[in-house]
This record gives C-alpha cells, structure tokens and sequence, in this order.
C-alpha cells in the first residue's frame, strides 16, 4: 500500500450512492482512501477552500446543479484537481461534454467496482500530474523564448510554408514583425 491516503472529495447527494462509493474505495487492497463528503456543489466549494484534494468525484445532477455547468463551476474554483464525473445516467453524448468541461474521466455509476474506481483515480491523478507538468515545461520554455537576446522562431513546412512563431528579439534584430 501507499504510505499516504489519497484524500478524495466526493460531492454526492444520494446518501445510498455515498455509502457505496466510501465502501467500494475501503476495500481497495492498494491504495487507502482519506474520503471527505457534501452533498451539494455549494458545500463541495466549500470543502475545496478549506482542504486540498488528490482526486474530486462528482455526481453531475446535484440540487444546486445540474449537468456539465456543475463540472464547469468546480473546475473554475479546483483546475489542478483531477475530476471523475460519476452519473446515473450512461449516454456517451455527456460524457464527451463532461471530458470536454475538464473532467479526467466519466464513470456510470451502475459500473462502479472497487478495481474500476481505484485504477480510475489513479490514472486521473496521473494524467493530471503529466498535464500540469507539461504546462509548466511550456511555460518556463515560452518565458525563455521571449527573453532570450538571440533569434528564435519557428518555421513550418505543412499545412503551409511560413513562420509560426517568431520570437521578440528576432524582430528586433531584423526590423520585421
């Protein structure tokens, strides 16, 4: 097992759907589970602010919201976290919009077993780590890429022969933009 828990935020308000969630994680012979809960978006924000979260699931039809706007809302206050979106309903039309919103994964809760769940976060967590480390590579490259005296750009061949990138030095050595 991990030395740490995985601290998790399930914003459920289904109280029976709670009790299996929590009881489908504590069986996990992997990984331990630290699992904090609300039963409403509001109270889910809640939580966020006062406590940081290794993995958040969320059920997409709560009283305070409905739909991907409750994906979108949470991802607004918590985009480093990684969100599973777990619903009643199977319809593959919400889950892309729940992917699109910034969701990691999407899981049915009828599929829901404690390998399914656990393997889910874990690559959730993954891939969110991979991602924010991209991002920060590529921030740290474009800072360089605009500070840098020497000349720098990008020249592309296809789809069409020209510059996509030039960076600020080059066209203060050349004169052209």
């Amino acid at each position: 097992m991990d030395a740490r828990p995985i601290t998790a935020l399930l914003i459920e308000d289904d109280v029976a759907w709670t009790t299996l969630v929590k009881v489908v994680l504590t069986q996990s012979k992997e990984v331990q589970f630290a699992v904090t809960c609300a039963s409403c978006l509001e109270e889910g924000l809640r939580r966020c602010a006062e406590q940081s979260f290794d993995v958040i699931l969320l059920d997409l039809n709560l009283p305070d919201s409905r739909g991907p706007e409750t994906l979108t809302r949470l991802y607004q206050h918590v985009p480093t976290v990684p969100i599973l979106a777990l619903t009643s309903r199977r319809d593959e039309r919400v889950a892309l919009e729940a992917m699109k919103a910034g969701a990691q994964d999407y899981l049915p809760k009828s599929s829901l077993n404690t390998d399914l769940l656990v393997r889910t976060i874990r690559y959730a967590i993954e891939r969110k780590r991979a991602a924010e480390a991209l991002r920060a590579s590529e921030e740290r490259f474009r800072l360089l890429a605009e500070n840098a005296q020497d000349m720098i750009f990008r020249y592309e061949m296809v789809p069409r022969r020209g510059f996509s990138y030039v960076n600020p030095a080059a066209t203060h050595l050349t004169g052209y933009a």
